[in-house]
């Protein structure tokens, strides 16, 4: 992200809100554990997938506020531009990951089941962190998510 983005606060908040979204689905799931016996690898098998798309989200989502900005919007009109064309993107993206990946809850295998609740619990979460929280920050830092190249074209473009 950083040799991509160019920029070292955005990707670093990202992986940050990446990695409290996996602490936060291991908890859901040490709470579904107390309830219910859960296969044990499925907190591994979860990892990847809020990395994954997460990381991919997040840089939709920076890009095109760097796109937005150099093209000489405010903040706030930048963020708004972001926001209504790259969430529509992100939630059909993760509509078919969740699907797709959630139908593992139909086998019929305990185990299977497991990891289909697992990743269902992973995709929502990373949902939520990349299309409502990590906006809001960028919100609040405004400009200071692309430090320190700021507005500049980014170096792999």
């Amino acid at each position: 992200m950083i040799a991509m983005l160019g920029t070292l606060v955005g990707p670093v908040m990202s992986l940050t809100i990446l990695g409290l979204t996996y602490l936060a689905s291991l908890g859901l799931l040490y709470n579904w554990a107390i309830h219910f016996k859960l296969y044990y690898l499925t907190v591994y098998m979860i990892a990847p997938v809020i990395f994954g798309i997460g990381v991919d989200y997040s840089m939709l989502m920076l890009s095109r506020y760097l796109e937005e900005r150099i093209r000489e919007r405010d903040k706030n009109k930048a963020l708004s531009i972001v926001l209504s064309r790259i969430r529509p993107t992100i939630l059909a993206s993760a509509s078919v990951v969740g699907l797709g990946l959630g139908s593992f809850a139909i086998s019929r295998y305990g185990y299977i089941q497991d990891i289909g609740i697992g990743f269902i619990i992973a995709v929502a979460f990373t949902v939520m962190a990349t299309a409502v929280i990590l906006p809001e920050f960028m919100r609040l830092l405004g400009d200071g998510v692309l430090w320190p190249m700021g507005l500049r074209q980014s170096p792999l473009s």
